[in-house]
């Protein structure tokens, strides 16, 4: 007789049971196998096989046989065996036949749905008078564990998939495997930092661990689950952003805040991710994406997102001759791991002959850069790019609008005498307004 069984003792153990008894032959079966039973038996022998004491099927000397109804399609009888095909959790019960040759085949229940810190208690056992079994476990991630029959561990998402018994006698093994599931969110912590920047989106990943549904996760009991956010700057007013209901049949977003940040994905399929199109400066910040259960039990992953931004003192219209200051910069101090590199303007860095000095190399992959004098061949986009390593993180640009005082004295005046034209002629000729709008777009 061939047992394998899963049961949950209590809330927070669970307990896999493999019991072994037989007489003279043992056999190991799992779910969806096909199993023979095959008996040591001279020939010119009648073999009758019977389930919980009902027969099922007969095989006689001449190769006659039949089988119930029942078990038409699953059950081959031949002589002294009998073949059944793809084991289903209703075969838990004895098998006998006439010959004294008894076994039980029985399949294994998935195991409930465990809490990180919950105790997993997995038992491989085998009862016989004739000998004694070795032992051992491969976890998820394939590595051996000794320890005999039994072994416990408190539960954390490293154990949360297939766990494989492994059962050894006279220099033969035999696997039965079985499926525990620990409820965690991904990514795993920690966590790296999410850099980004005005002219770049951002994502914020969160979502439930491979293999884990929402069934599951209310199985043990509805959770309160959501996302909640410190900016940067201080001080840290910690704000509810959004919270997952979980009372309908698919899993549905309420908005909590005003903010322009929306889910990324559809949460059905356990993806909690939030993100932006463009970010923002005021994004800035810890981002915390939690499930609170009602024992008291909280996973939650904070992400820090960084914005990358560009400051120019005195600003980005400038004249001839100033000198402007430009700091790349986040809310948070660079580890020393990130290098800042900037790029000028194509026509200022291909240009051979300058109206102003170059930055040099050294100051270049400053945090801080200072021209001295900025002339018309800086004019332009100019882009600091964040780096760890050979690896890019996310780039801020800015626009210097560069000219001489004059000009910039002439265009401001024509266009302030432009526009109070413009105002007259609408006060007190309404009529000129088709006029005026033609010749703003023939000039376009």
């Amino acid at each position: 007789m061939v047992l394998a069984k899963i049961t949950q003792l209590n809330n927070n153990k669970t307990t896999f049971l493999l019991t072994l008894v037989a007489e003279e032959t043992l056999i190991y079966a799992q779910a969806g196998e096909d199993v023979s039973l095959n008996l040591q038996s001279e020939s010119e022998r009648y073999f009758q096989w019977y389930f919980d004491n009902t027969q099922i099927a007969w095989y006689n000397p001449l190769g006659g046989h039949k089988t119930t109804e029942e078990w038409r399609n699953r059950l081959i009888p031949s002589h002294a065996s009998l073949l059944i095909k793809n084991l289903t959790q209703t075969d838990f019960s004895v098998f006998s036949c006439t010959v004294k040759y008894k076994q039980k085949e029985v399949v294994a229940v998935e195991p409930p749905v465990l809490l990180p810190g919950d105790q997993l208690s997995l038992t491989c056992e085998v009862k016989s008078k004739d000998y004694t079994p070795q032992f051992h476990w491969v976890d998820p991630r394939g590595q051996k564990m000794v320890g005999g029959g039994t072994l416990t561990v408190q539960a954390t998402s490293l154990h949360s998939g297939q766990w494989t018994c492994v059962v050894t006698r006279a220099g033969k093994e035999k696997n039965v495997t079985m499926k525990v599931t620990v409820i965690d969110l991904l990514p795993p912590a920690p966590i790296p930092t999410e850099y980004t920047s005005l002219s770049r989106p951002f994502t914020v990943r969160c979502s439930l661990a491979a293999n884990t549904t929402w069934a599951q996760v209310k199985s043990k009991g509805i959770p309160e689950v959501g996302w909640s956010f410190c900016p940067a700057k201080p001080p840290c007013d910690k704000s509810s952003l959004f919270r997952l209901s979980l009372e309908d049949a698919k899993p549905t977003w309420k908005t909590l805040t005003d903010r322009a940040l929306r889910p990324r994905e559809n949460p059905s399929r356990g993806d909690l991710s939030l993100g932006r199109n463009l970010a923002r400066e005021e994004d800035a910040g810890d981002y915390e994406c939690f499930m609170k259960f009602q024992d008291g039990v909280i996973l939650n992953r904070t992400v820090r997102v960084e914005v990358l931004r560009i400051i120019a003192s005195p600003g980005t219209q400038l004249t001839t001759g100033q000198q402007l200051n430009l700091t790349c910069i986040t809310d948070y101090p660079l580890p020393p791991d990130m290098q800042i590199q900037w790029f000028p303007p194509e026509v200022a860095s291909s240009s051979s002959s300058s109206s102003s000095p170059s930055p040099s190399a050294q100051d270049l992959h400053s945090p801080h850069l200072t021209l001295k004098e900025v002339g018309s061949d800086q004019n332009g986009t100019w882009r600091c790019e964040l780096r760890r390593g050979d690896t890019f993180l996310t780039s801020a640009v800015v626009v210097l609008n560069i000219g001489e005082w004059g000009v910039l004295c002439k265009i401001d005046f024509f266009k302030l005498y432009i526009m109070l034209l413009c105002h007259s002629l609408i006060k007190h000729m309404p009529g000129a307004l088709p006029w005026l709008i033609h010749i703003f777009l023939s000039n376009q």
